[in-house]
This record gives C-alpha cells, sequence and structure tokens, in this order.
C-alpha cells in the first residue's frame, strides 16, 4: 500500500480463514500494475489484484480455485485507466461478480475474464460507470455449466465496442452479451459458440435504454442452441463434419415468437 508512489508486483494468497477485503497492491494516487491475488480456499468479501484510487491499474490479476468470494475484480480504479488486467475462475463461489477490469470513471480497455470452472454468477470482461469508454474486453467460458449472466463489456454512460464473449463446448444458463450499453455508441461487440448451450439469449450488442448501432455480430461453429438471439446485425455459421445427420444443426433458437429470433 503506498499514498503517493507505485504500487507494483505484489502478490497475496489467501487459502482459509474469513477476510473482508484483500487487495494485491493498492496505490491512493500513483499506479497499481502487475499485482496479484489468488485465492484457493475461505470465505472473502471482496478480493482486487491490483487497485488504484485516481491512477492507471494495468496486468493486475486475480484467481479463484476454492472458497466462497462475493466480488472478484483483476484491477479497478475510481478514476483513472484500465487495462489488461485478467479474472480467472476454475473453482470456488463467486456469489456476486467476477470482472477483469473495472473503472469509476475512466477508460476501460482490454481486460479479460476466463472461466474454465466454478460457480459463478455473474461476470463482465470490463466495466465502469462513468464517462470511460469500454472497449475490447472479452470473456471465455470453456467447458462444464454455469448458471450466470456474461458481459464482456458494460457501460451506462459511455462507448462499447469491440468486447466479446466467447464460449467453447460450455452450458450457460443466463443471457450473453457481447456488449451492453446506456447513452453512447454499442457497436462492434460479439459473441462466439462453439459447441455451446445458452438457455437465455444471445445479444451481440444491447442496451436498456436505446438502440443499438451496427456492426455487432453472433458466429457459431460445431453444434449449438440458444434461447434466443438479438442485437445482431451480422449472424454467421460456419457447418462442419459435426453437422453432418439428423439434430445437428450449427444453431438451433429453442425459443418461440419474435423474441426468440430478431435482430
Amino acid at each position: 500500500y503506498s499514498t503517493k508512489a507505485e504500487a507494483d508486483g505484489n502478490s497475496v494468497t489467501v487459502a482459509g480463514g474469513t477476510v473482508v477485503a484483500v487487495t494485491g497492491g493498492h496505490s491512493q494516487a500513483s499506479t497499481a500494475t502487475g499485482n496479484s491475488v489468488t485465492l484457493s480456499g475461505g470465505t472473502i468479501t471482496e478480493a482486487i489484484g491490483g487497485y488504484s484510487t485516481s491512477g492507471k491499474v494495468s496486468t493486475n490479476s486475480v484467481s479463484v480455485s476454492g472458497g466462497t468470494i462475493t466480488k472478484a475484480i483483476g484491477g479497478r480504479t475510481n478514476a483513472g485507466f484500465v487495462s489488461g488486467n485478467t479474472a480467472e475462475a476454475s473453482g470456488g463461489t463467486v456469489t456476486g461478480y467476477l470482472i477483469g477490469g473495472f473503472s469509476g470513471n475512466g477508460s476501460v480497455t482490454g481486460n479479460k475474464v476466463t472461466i474454465t470452472g466454478g460457480d459463478i454468477k455473474r461476470a463482465y470482461g470490463g466495466y465502469t460507470t462513468g464517462a470511460g469508454a469500454v472497449h475490447d474486453n472479452t470473456i471465455t467460458k470453456t467447458g462444464g455449466d454455469i448458471g450466470v449472466t456474461l458481459r464482456g463489456g458494460f457501460s451506462g454512460k459511455a462507448d462499447v465496442t469491440g468486447n466479446s464473449v466467447i464460449i467453447n463446448g460450455a452450458t450457460v444458463t443466463g443471457n450473453i452479451e457481447g456488449g451492453h450499453g446506456g447513452k453512447a455508441t454499442i457497436s462492434g461487440n460479439s459473441v462466439g459458440l462453439s459447441n455451446a448451450t445458452v438457455k437465455g439469449t444471445v445479444y451481440g450488442g444491447t442496451s436498456n435504454s436505446r438502440g443499438i448501432d451496427s456492426g455487432n455480430t453472433i458466429t457459431a461453429s460445431g453444434v449449438n442452441s440458444v434461447g434466443g438471439l438479438d442485437g445482431y446485425d451480422t449472424l454467421g455459421l460456419t457447418a462442419g463434419s459435426a453437422n453432418a445427420g439428423s439434430g445437428k444443426a450449427v444453431l438451433t433458437v429453442t425459443g418461440s415468437g419474435g423474441a426468440a429470433f430478431k435482430n
């Protein structure tokens, strides 16, 4: 922890016990870079790989393989730039959310979430509550079942562009959104499916308060099924040997009516 200088290259491991908050490295006024938190057991309210009150936060990480965690964030700042942070889950339980990079009022770029196991409630590649753009953040989910809503990028006010969610051989109970925005541009976001089952709706891009912009895409290969499709202007389907025979379509939409299949 530093009030003025950088907080770089620090690490914390939690294997048990009860912890209210754990941070790999925290700077009040400067950068937080290359810090990490590893969680394999215990009960933790909040875990942050690297945190700065107002400075740049980059290449920090949080890894969850066990325990119960409410919030796990790779890198966080209240007002600065957040880039290249990662959050990984291979086990354990995250009851609140798993986030690659979070900024209260700055740009959020190139952060990643990787999920190969565990029970995760919600996940965001990049997230901001303020005016910073959210772009090129990614979530990758491989194998297993997950009852969660996945959002590659999220902003209530700023541009949401170039974010993605990739699902490989997994079942997702909730919705999937390449990018979710509020009042600004929502464009160039994507969802890629490969041998996936999504019981909710897959959105290339979506918004609670306005229409989405062009360039959002959904792609699929292998054998996939989804509850519904929305928020895209390009749908790309790639057929191969796995699709030979009855009942092996590249993409099956299991819902009904206009809400199941629209753009």
